[in-house]
């Protein structure tokens, strides 16, 4: 998710009214303090999101089992890997946990950098679908931390016949009018193409099967009037009606469905495309019983539900332990994780190089910010 999606949750209530559904297990454990040569690190997006999940993850954690802990903004993307990559290889641990993208909980967990999870010992990440967990010859690595959608998103001042599909990209009744992801590793569009004209990802796991896709997919361009980089360029555009049409993270939209903007978001037939961040332990962390508690408390799907309203991200818990309002049901979590879109990631990281060179000749030739 980008930091673009999250400085938009400005307007987000971080009261103490968003804890009053915490439950408080035991009175503070003084010897988890005294333990401690420092408080537990979680290095989190910045911006208002790491404001928001002080309020509604971290305070009530510290409060809760009485285990210090101090979350600390952080870069995404390759930036914050290369630096957690950097200090595990020399032994330190410059945080404890992180949220991390999947690739890079991936990379990680082929280079052996993570904790392995103990299942047996953390009861709560049992509430996490097995398509949220992240196994390796190691074990458990990790676990999602929160998910979001990527929808198809429209002004209804300026677009008359509401698309109901990513089928709809293609229709020539759109034609220069939408606004699109700009690069291939953020927009899945190939994973979109895939499940919408071939039957889901079986088709992407051969670099053959991917130039297929990506020739169907070549077919949308004479209808995109924007590839994007910035959100925020995308926002203006399309509450403005100048790209009235496309793809936008959910959580996002319906922020601006908040401030009166004229714009849906629709979960498309085919599914949303559903993207997350992951908890990690760095293995090199000293405090690893203290970690290992703070990813089992994430996982509680009373913590879940205070994320999930404050942030309009998905819970990554099963559904039928989700106790949301209706609203926050039908515009934030639709239809769940198990009729998503999950993309590959594992393609965009072993074939990253010839997919983007690919991509630049057949799909975007130029971006704006």
């Amino acid at each position: 998710m980008s930091e673009g999606a999250i400085t938009r949750r400005a307007f987000l209530k971080k009261t103490g009214a968003a804890l009053a559904g915490a439950s408080v297990f035991s009175s503070v454990p003084h010897f988890w303090v005294k333990a401690q040569s420092r408080p537990l690190q979680v290095a989190v997006y910045g911006g208002i999101f790491k404001e928001v999940l002080d309020d509604v993850l971290f305070a009530p954690f510290r409060r809760d089992t009485g285990i210090a802990v101090e979350s600390r903004p952080a870069p995404t993307g390759p930036e914050m890997y290369a630096q957690i990559r950097t200090a595990v290889q020399q032994g330190q641990a410059p945080v404890d946990v992180a949220i991390l993208a999947s690739s890079w909980a991936i990379r990680g967990a082929r280079e052996r950098m993570w904790f392995p999870l103990p299942e047996h010992t953390l009861p709560n990440i049992q509430h996490v679908p097995d398509t949220l967990r992240r196994y390796s010859d190691d074990g458990l690595v990790s676990v999602a931390a929160l998910a979001w959608y990527i929808n198809l998103v429209y002004n209804e001042m300026f677009i008359r016949e509401a698309p109901t599909g990513w089928a709809d990209l293609w229709n020539p009744a759109y034609s220069g009018q939408l606004g699109l992801l700009a690069h291939a590793n953020n927009s899945f569009l190939l994973d979109i193409t895939a499940h919408t004209f071939f039957g889901g990802p079986e088709v992407l796991q051969t670099q053959d099967g991917v130039m297929e896709v990506m020739s169907k997919l070549a077919e949308v361009r004479p209808h995109v009037r924007m590839w994007y980089l910035n959100e925020a360029t995308f926002q203006a555009a399309l509450v403005s009606g100048e790209v009235p049409m496309g793809q936008l993270y959910n959580d996002v939209t319906q922020v601006l469905v908040d401030e009166g903007a004229p714009v849906v978001s629709v979960f498309p037939k085919e599914g949303p495309v559903m993207d997350r961040g992951e908890w990690v332990i760095l293995k090199t962390s000293p405090l690893l019983a203290a970690a290992e508690e703070f990813v089992n408390y994430a996982c509680r799907p009373d913590v879940q539900e205070r994320i999930t309203t404050n942030l309009y991200t998905i819970p990554t818990v099963r559904e039928d332990l989700i106790n949301v309002s209706d609203d926050i049901r039908r515009r934030v979590i639709g239809p769940g994780a198990e009729r998503s879109i999950v993309p590959q990631y594992h393609i965009y990281m072993d074939w990253e190089e010839w997919i983007n060179e690919r991509w630049q000749e057949l799909i975007v030739t130029s971006a704006v910010d």
